[in-house]
């Protein structure tokens, strides 16, 4: 198999407004949905937080996530008592999103939503809002049915399919047709750094029925490396989601350190950034 990497899936400009980037593909429905993909820049946390960590569950002060949370919510122009989190824990489950929700888990990691990686909503004014230091973070909008979700998507709940099951609750609560969706893969740990056991192989076979441009074996180390990034598109692309409405941000963030959190990197001792989708 012929490994590149620099990605040539498709990918998207990106406009970095500090402390956010945005994805060109959904920017003509500003007026519908706005969203964000924070960076580690403009926060107060001090290493080796430093400085725009949004996680409270990492080990930095929470006066300093709660501002980190403020800056950002000020920025994106969003309040923050819209804001929605979740208890991220790596699972394929799925939370339907209601007005009940509002403000869950904005000011401390106990009254995020339980037990979720993944957030759906009709509801406007509601910020879903997932966090990540490698996994790969997806938003999805829906733009006839006006839906939307935001996804946590590391090895475990890639390999749950965590993504098909999404687009699958949304098509069950919103009617949402798959040629309706758009879908951006936020940045990510990349295929060249993301080096997993050598059980993966076996793993991917058995869930995907295959294991071709899913792995890459390093020929230095014979280590397997899992793309998440091509992961997740898969499943996209098999529930139906146009190429064109996929959009991949090209930064891998082990290597781009200085703009994102890395876990891989850093031993897990690091903070962690945000993506975020609301219907205005």
């Amino acid at each position: 198999m012929h490994i590149c990497f620099i990605s040539n899936l498709t990918t998207t400009l990106l406009r970095v407004n500090k402390p956010f980037l945005t994805a060109d593909l959904l920017l003509p429905f500003a007026q519908q949905v706005k969203h964000f993909i924070s960076t580690r820049k403009g926060g107060v946390s001090l290493p080796p937080y430093h400085t725009l960590n949004l996680g409270f569950h990492v080990g930095d002060s929470p006066e300093h996530v709660w501002q980190n949370r403020n800056i950002l919510a000020n920025a994106v122009e969003i309040p923050i008592a819209n804001f929605c989190f979740a208890q991220q824990t790596h699972s394929a489950n799925i939370h339907l999103v209601t007005e009940l929700d509002r403000g869950a888990g904005i000011d401390k990691e106990q009254t995020a939503i339980a037990d979720t990686d993944a957030l759906i909503t009709q509801e406007k004014n509601i910020c879903l809002t997932v966090l990540a230091a490698d996994c790969v973070l997806i938003l999805l909008f829906d733009k006839r049915n006006h839906a939307i979700a935001a996804i946590h998507a590391g090895w475990r709940g890639s390999l749950a399919q965590i993504t098909t099951k999404t687009i699958e609750a949304m098509q069950m609560h919103f009617r949402t047709q798959s040629q309706d969706l758009l879908a951006v893969l936020c940045p990510a740990i990349s295929l060249k750094n993301y080096e997993v056991s050598h059980d993966f192989v076996d793993r991917v076979q058995s869930v995907f029925g295959t294991n071709e441009s899913f792995i890459w074996h390093n020929p230095i180390t014979q280590k397997p490396h899992l793309d998440l990034h091509y992961t997740n598109r898969f499943q996209l692309l098999k529930c139906g989601v146009l190429p064109q409405n996929i959009a991949t941000l090209p930064y891998c963030t082990f290597e781009n350190s200085d703009l994102f959190f890395s876990a891989r990197k850093y031993k897990n001792h690091t903070g962690r950034f945000a993506a975020g989708i609301c219907l205005i």
